[in-house]
Formats: C-alpha cells, sequence, structure tokens
C-alpha cells in the first residue's frame, strides 16, 4: 500500500469520498485550536467548553471537507492524464498535486468568502 500512486489507483468517488472523510476529520481535531487561537488573538478568556469551542464546526466542515475532496479528486484525475496505467513519477506526481491543489483553490475561494461574509 501507499505511494504516490495511490489517488491514482482509486475511483473518482473513492477519491471524494477519501477527500471529504479526511477534510472533515482534520477539521474536527484541530477546530479547538482555532478556537483558542482566536480567543488569545481577540484577549478573550480560553474556554474548555465544547459549545463554545466547536461554535461553527459543521460549516468549516462543510468547507474544508469539500476543498479537500475536490483536492483529492483533481489530484487523481491528473494523475491519470499525466501517467495513463503507468506509475506516477515523482515529476507526475508533484505536478498532479499542483494542479489539483490549484483546481481545488477556485471552490475554496468561493467558500472562504462566502464563510467570512456571513460571520
Amino acid at each position: 500500500g501507499g505511494g504516490g500512486d495511490s489517488l491514482q489507483r482509486l475511483t473518482a468517488s473513492q477519491n471524494l469520498m477519501l477527500g471529504t472523510a479526511s477534510g472533515v476529520m482534520t477539521k474536527c481535531c484541530n477546530y479547538p485550536l482555532l478556537a483558542w487561537k482566536n480567543a488569545s488573538q481577540q484577549g478573550l478568556p480560553i474556554s474548555f467548553n465544547p459549545t463554545v469551542v466547536y461554535r461553527g464546526l459543521f460549516m468549516a466542515c462543510l468547507n474544508l471537507g469539500g476543498t479537500t475532496a475536490v483536492q483529492f479528486w483533481t489530484t487523481g484525475f491528473f494523475q491519470k492524464v499525466l501517467a495513463g496505467d503507468k506509475k506516477v513519477t515523482g515529476a507526475q506526481q508533484i505536478s498532479a498535486a499542483f494542479l489539483g491543489g490549484v483546481t481545488s483553490g477556485i471552490p475554496c475561494s468561493v467558500w472562504e468568502l462566502t464563510m467570512i461574509q456571513q460571520q
């Protein structure tokens, strides 16, 4: 298992599901750190109350889950385009990841702007 061709070997829907799950799990784990950083920057007391620490988590999970899903899907797509049925080389892996990141930046920008406007 593992290796640079992992996303290439998955179907588009598997890449979407893996990206969504990865994004949501990451956000759930690091969200308290973000809440504490924001409280610290604003001079507010640090709270360990889950209703305070996890306020806004659902929308944050939608944002990061969606962004990561798009990034995984496009990276897998570009790996298949660049390598075909062959094993992905290091340069192809980097290129596919770059293109996946650039592509996912488009919806991510829209989602981030929407979230900021709603705050």
